[in-house]
């Protein structure tokens, strides 16, 4: 993997740059699909990373491989394209303020008939703006779509 592409991300924004991608850990029979997280905590003098923060959570894809790398406080990211072996510019999942709202009183326990009551909003309101934040995600449930918001810092 092309990891040079770092180097080309101009030295004042590297610091606010992570690269995460999923894949399988293996213990015994049992298969996990870990996301993995690298954060850059200190750069030598030319850029290079000295020290990182790496971070591990269980990922909300289905498949490993998703490879990517963002730059704090934009609205794009790059992707690692395996097959082509190069990185690809992406516009970032835009999440409108209900679809947040949902996510993140989903994170604290609500059903959907109380954050139907807390956001003034009818219970099938609520789940039309669901439908829709899970195909936005490409996630099949509620767990799956605040891990991938927590993973990809859509919150």
């Amino acid at each position: 993997m092309d990891f040079a592409f770092f180097n080309s991300v101009p030295l004042p924004e590297r610091m606010g740059c992570a690269i995460k991608y999923d894949f399988h850990i293996t213990n015994g029979r049992k298969t996990h699909l870990i996301h993995h997280t690298l954060t850059p905590l200190v750069m030598s003098q030319n850029g290079h990373i000295w020290l990182a923060l790496c971070t591990m959570t269980q990922s909300a894809r289905n498949t490993p491989g998703k490879v990517m790398m963002r730059i704090e406080k934009s609205s794009e990211y790059y992707e690692y394209n395996l097959t082509k072996k190069r990185w690809i510019r992406m516009l970032d999942v835009n999440l409108n303020e209900m679809e947040k709202d949902i996510l993140h009183l989903s994170t604290q326990g609500y059903t959907m008939a109380d954050i139907a009551n807390k956001l003034c909003k009818s219970l099938d309101t609520i789940k039309a703006c669901k439908r829709v934040l899970f195909a936005k995600l490409e996630v099949k449930n509620i767990t799956e779509a605040i891990s991938f918001a927590a993973n990809y810092n859509l919150l």
